[in-house]
Order: structure tokens, then C-alpha cells, then sequence
């Protein structure tokens, strides 16, 4: 019996390791795209997003395992490529830059099935007298289902892109002066009204994703039940008119509090658990019981419950990257490094309780109020 349950946990860490090692390889299949009257082509592209070293996350394997998505080139050759298929020059057209801000996928994982989804978001600039002028933001999130839905990344991906690009015809982009842009490596609001963090009112209504959330605009404002609960507590969220349980969104405003559906962070969890924010701004925090994917596969490997591979931690959404991670004493390294004062005080104490931890991203967002 030790020896079967010795080979069960090795080749369950031996899978791990080994997907952790090579990342999930998506190609893109790019078509021209049927655009009435298109006068513009793509003519270089601009790698702005703060994470570049994949392009999300995929859960692979018959234990979900975690793993990178990546490109098989790299991802400006990827990106040059596609929009050379999909936008083919003409001479008679103008020339314009993408500069994407984020392309990013990822899962959402239920106990018998799944949905993937692609957000992109692109500017799409002039190039005048050297400097780069935006004339069309675009934002798209593609979404679907299915009992596998890591292979179909890419035409998500793609059919993210294609919108963007059928965005940019939509406006006037052509007698639009445009603004100018600066490339800075992270997600920059339009102004104080669509900045989560500085709006003098947060907008009622569901986020469909995160790009709703920090901009201030959730698609739906339809009126939510939102239970009672002590501190730390999920909340299952219900539609108003119909009693009908939230479950697909990113995450709810009253008008005052945030909530985050934990399915993004967490696919083990009931459906449609939505934990209240504790701390708001650059770095989100709240707490909530934890579960690794491959806590999940070994857990469900040896036969244990989903209770027993959990505990309890301080769980942080970066709004710039939109990254969502327990609180660990790297990732608090990491997000403490720029303080050092904050640093060393926290490394000092080992500071391990989720609330204690909570204090500290509270400290260092009041010292970082703004993205």
C-alpha cells in the first residue's frame, strides 16, 4: 500500500515538474480579414503588456495542472505574422501601429466542464514626426465552453484580434488627430472617471472582466441580492428580478464594495462564491481558503478532499497585470521590493497571518495609491 500510494504522489509531482518545464504551445491560423472598404494596414506592432513571458494560463492533464501558454514563435514574430495575413498591405492604404497592451487567456474550471477565454485589448496608433498618436482603443473578450477548451486558445485569440481590429474601421480614425501615447508597460485608465481607484463613483453592475473592473464599466447594471456575511465569508450573489445565482462574472460593485468570483482564481470552489475585497487599490487583497491545482490532483490522486489540500490565506489581484496569487513570502518580496523599509519590516517578523499580511499591501497601496 505504501509503495502504491509512493508511486501515485512521484509521478504526480513528475508531471507536474515536467509540464511546468514546457509551457502549452498555441498557434495562431491567421485568414485575411473581410473588412469592407478597409483602408489601413498593421504595419509593425508594439509589445506593451507588463507580462511577456507567456500569454496566460492553460489546466492540462487528467489533474488540471497549471501550466504557461506561449506562443510557438516569439510573440512579436507571432504578431507581425498575423496582422501581415490579416490586414495585407496596399499601397493605397495607411500604415498603423498596434500597440497591445494585453493578450492574455485563461480558464475557468468547473467539476464537469469548462470556458476558456482571450482578452486583448490594442491601441491602434499614427506614427507623425516620430511619436506615436492614438486614434482607436479597442478591447475585446472572447469566451466559450466546452469539456476541453485549452485547444481552441488560439481561435479565441483570433476571433479577440479580428474584433479589435473591426473596432478600429468602426470609428474615425482617419480625421481622428489622435493622442499622444507613451509606452509605458501597463494598463493606463482614459481619465479619473474610469479609473476604479480615483472615480468620484463607483458605477453599480457586473464586470464581465477584469479591463470592466479598473475602468469603471460594468456591462451590467441590473440589481444583485447581496447576502450578509461576517468578514471573510463568500457570498453566492443572486439576480434581483429573477433570483437567478451569479456565476460567469468577473466580479459585482454594490456601488461601494468590490467582489471577485473566486472561479478565477480558484475552480474548486462552489460556483459563483464571490469574495469581498478587503483592501482596494493597485494591489486588491482579500482572504480566502487557497487551492493550488496541483494541491487539487494530488488531493484528488490520494483520494483526500478538496478541504484538506486548502488553507486559509491573503489572496492579491495585481490590477495592472490582472494576476491573481495567494500571499506567499516571495510574491510579498516581490510586491514590497520598491519599500524597503516595508520590506524589511515584514521579512523580520515573518508575518504569516493573512490579516497581518493584508496590512501590509494597505500600507504599501496608501504609499502607491494610483495604477
Amino acid at each position: 500500500m505504501l509503495t502504491k500510494l509512493f508511486c501515485i504522489v512521484a509521478m504526480t509531482l513528475l508531471a507536474t515538474c515536467s509540464f511546468a518545464q514546457r509551457g502549452f504551445t498555441v498557434e495562431l491560423l491567421p485568414t485575411s480579414i473581410d473588412i469592407t472598404d478597409r483602408q489601413f494596414y498593421i504595419d509593425s506592432v508594439i509589445d506593451n503588456r507588463i507580462t511577456r513571458d507567456n500569454i496566460g494560463e492553460a489546466h492540462v492533464g487528467m489533474n488540471n495542472t497549471t501550466m504557461p501558454v506561449v506562443f510557438g514563435r516569439s510573440f512579436a514574430k507571432t504578431m507581425k505574422f498575423y496582422f501581415d495575413i490579416t490586414t495585407k498591405r496596399n499601397e493605397s492604404m495607411t500604415p498603423l501601429i498596434a500597440v497591445i497592451n494585453e493578450l492574455r487567456v485563461y480558464e475557468k474550471v468547473y467539476a464537469m466542464k469548462e470556458r476558456g477565454v482571450a482578452d486583448v485589448s490594442i491601441v491602434f496608433c499614427k506614427l507623425e514626426s516620430g511619436k506615436l498618436k492614438a486614434v482607436a482603443q479597442t478591447f475585446s473578450n472572447q469566451e466559450s465552453g466546452g469539456r476541453d477548451v485549452t485547444m481552441a486558445h488560439g481561435r479565441r485569440i483570433d476571433l479577440a484580434m479580428r474584433q479589435c481590429l473591426k473596432q478600429l474601421h468602426a470609428t474615425n480614425w482617419k480625421e481622428t488627430p489622435g493622442a499622444p501615447l507613451i509606452i509605458g508597460g501597463r494598463w493606463r485608465p482614459i481619465d479619473d472617471a474610469h479609473n476604479i481607484l480615483k472615480t468620484s463613483g463607483k458605477v453599480y453592475g457586473t464586470y464581465a472582466s477584469l479591463n470592466e473592473l479598473r475602468s469603471n464599466t460594468p456591462t451590467n447594471t441590473e440589481r444583485v441580492i447581496v447576502p450578509t456575511a461576517d468578514a471573510g465569508d463568500l457570498l453566492l450573489l443572486r439576480v434581483e428580478s429573477t433570483g437567478k445565482k451569479l456565476i460567469e462574472p468577473y466580479g459585482f460593485c454594490d456601488g461601494d464594495d468590490l467582489y471577485i468570483n473566486t472561479l478565477f482564481y480558484n475552480g474548486y470552489k462552489v460556483k459563483g462564491s464571490f469574495a469581498k475585497v478587503e483592501v482596494v487599490g493597485p494591489y486588491m487583497a482579500w482572504t480566502d481558503d487557497y487551492r493550488s491545482d496541483s494541491q487539487a490532483g494530488l488531493a484528488a490522486g490520494l483520494g483526500f478532499s478538496g478541504q484538506a489540500a486548502s488553507d486559509r490565506s491573503a489572496i492579491v489581484l495585481d490590477l495592472r497585470t490582472g494576476l491573481i496569487t495567494p500571499l506567499r513570502p516571495e510574491s510579498m518580496s516581490r510586491i514590497l521590493e520598491g519599500e524597503p523599509q516595508l520590506l524589511k519590516e515584514y521579512l523580520k517578523g515573518r508575518v504569516s497571518d493573512p490579516q497581518a499580511q493584508l496590512s501590509f499591501i494597505r500600507r504599501f497601496n496608501e504609499l502607491h495609491p494610483d495604477l
